[in-house]
């Protein structure tokens, strides 16, 4: 498969470098425009389903409300059925729930729940394509 056949939101994930994703992966604060933000320690269910086909992106860099509308729409997540059983779902849910961003400008659900699409995250990576 080429690199060319993936989805531009998924190229998109590709380019980041591996010391960046690296630095995201130790790291364990968040900082967005909103403040420095303290992340839960890294749930293994989370890392092992969610991490298994895109990072497992931290908790705070969406609100409670985006984590509940994806964990709500795992059989259509981003275009994949991405469902889990009922357990896994709820504790995954219930952690996420927990680590949500709950200050400044990251309690505002970005468009489509993404992340990428974020205030925050299109003003710091508006130079990259």
């Amino acid at each position: 498969m080429s690199f060319k056949s993936f989805p531009a939101h998924v190229r998109a994930h590709l380019r980041i470098s591996r010391a960046g994703l690296l630095a995201l992966a130790l790291v364990g604060t968040v900082h967005a425009d909103s403040g420095r933000m303290q992340a839960g320690p890294p749930l293994p269910a989370y890392q092992q389903e969610c991490g298994s086909c895109h990072l497992a992106y931290p908790a705070g860099l969406l609100p409670a409300s985006s984590w509940r509308s994806i964990m709500d729409g795992l059989g259509r997540h981003f275009g994949t059925d991405a469902s889990l059983d009922a357990q896994t779902t709820q504790q995954i849910g219930t952690w996420l729930q927990a680590n949500a961003a709950s200050r400044g400008r990251l309690r505002d659900a970005p468009a489509q729940d993404r992340i990428t699409r974020s205030d925050w995250f299109t003003r710091k990576h508006r130079k990259i394509d």
